[in-house]
């Protein structure tokens, strides 16, 4: 049975990708396994950044579950069930506290990040899932058409929550961290911010120049963060070898 939305403005537009948009035009089927199958209506393909939706549709759609699944798996591998639980609710939003999701490579960090994505489109709250360099991408995209970043930072300061994954798993120039700090600048203490990422927080500062506007980015993502560390099993090879 679809839900039509009526006024509720935008839930999901994910990476431009007319495959994932929820609006007032659109309308939503949940399944049995806690995804939702969105369906278009009265949208144009959009011209661009359909490399980048496909990534962005791909990966929520394949992860993700009920948050109750990874309660489970979480406690089974000693991580603290109860705090993921808790980040499930998406309680945190009420807040605007930003989420961090450490972990090594494999142990489910952007699984996670998609069930909070899922959860707050349930809710119906503005979720946008995207991975850092595919927006510094979409970025240098719209630079050769668009005279500033204006456009661009007022699109991703939106979102009620905002999952940047791979969270400087990638060198980042001057450019990058002048635009990161102007996006965090906008979202801090209004909006919520998920990181995923392989770095812990004390890290991040190197990685992002180690200036004032390191100094800045890093005290406005850390201060009242939830934080979760997702240790280092690697989950997925784990699964490959049991198949």
């Amino acid at each position: 049975m679809s839900v039509k939305l009526g006024v509720v403005p935008a839930c999901l537009y994910m990476s431009n990708s007319p495959m994932m948009f929820l609006s007032n035009r659109g309308s939503f089927r949940p399944e049995t396994s806690g995804a939702y199958t969105l369906r278009r209506r009265g949208r144009r393909r959009p011209k661009s950044g359909s490399a980048i939706g496909a990534r962005a549709v791909a990966r929520l759609a394949g992860s993700g579950g009920p948050i109750g699944d990874y309660y489970g798996s979480a406690n089974r591998r000693g991580i603290d069930g109860v705090l993921i639980r808790e980040a499930g609710t998406c309680q945190f939003m009420e807040s605007a506290s930003n989420v961090v999701i450490e972990g090594c490579t494999g142990t489910g960090k952007s699984y996670l990040a998609c069930c909070l994505v899922k959860q707050a489109c349930r809710m119906r709250r503005g979720a946008r899932y995207i991975r850092l360099p595919d927006l510094l991408m979409e970025r240098d995209e719209l630079a050769a058409t668009e005279r500033s970043n204006a456009k661009i930072l007022k699109k991703y300061a939106r979102y009620e929550i905002l999952v940047l994954d791979e969270w400087l798993t990638e060198d980042v120039n001057d450019v990058d961290i002048s635009f990161l700090f102007e996006l965090i600048e906008r979202r801090y203490a209004a909006k919520s911010t998920v990181l995923c990422t392989q770095y812990t927080p004390a890290e991040w500062h190197g990685r992002l120049g180690g200036g004032v506007q390191a100094d800045s980015m890093v005290d406005r993502l850390i201060h009242g963060a939830v934080r979760i560390d997702l240790g280092d099993v690697n989950v997925r090879k784990l699964l490959a070898e049991k198949k």
